[in-house]
């Protein structure tokens, strides 16, 4: 008993989570809350760039690359950097600009 009434609660708080994630405005994804290295680490995820071809594009270590990613997830309270791309492609296409 104790289990189902747990089960419904983390249900509850998932669908009211994804929802409050679908409702966000798209401005909320823009690059205006990232540092100038994480833009950059962003834009080249986004055209496809794994972390260690990142890290050799900017001659750091891939794991600095994975901290920026981290801080980029952060910021934008994202699960991960591939939701954050469709975030910010929605966002293009309602005509924002990503900076």
């Amino acid at each position: 008993m104790m289990d189902k009434d747990l089960i419904r609660k983390k249900r509850s708080k998932t669908s009211s989570s994804q929802r409050n994630k679908q409702s966000m405005p798209a401005q909320d994804y823009t690059l205006d809350r990232m540092t100038p290295r994480e833009k950059e680490i962003f834009l080249l995820t986004k055209k496809g760039l794994t972390s260690k071809e990142c890290a050799a594009a900017f001659g750091i270590s891939v794991r600095t690359v994975e901290i920026h990613r981290a801080n980029i997830i952060q910021k934008y309270q994202v699960k991960n950097i591939v939701e954050l791309v469709y975030r910010s492609n929605q966002a293009l296409d309602k005509g924002k600009k990503l900076h």
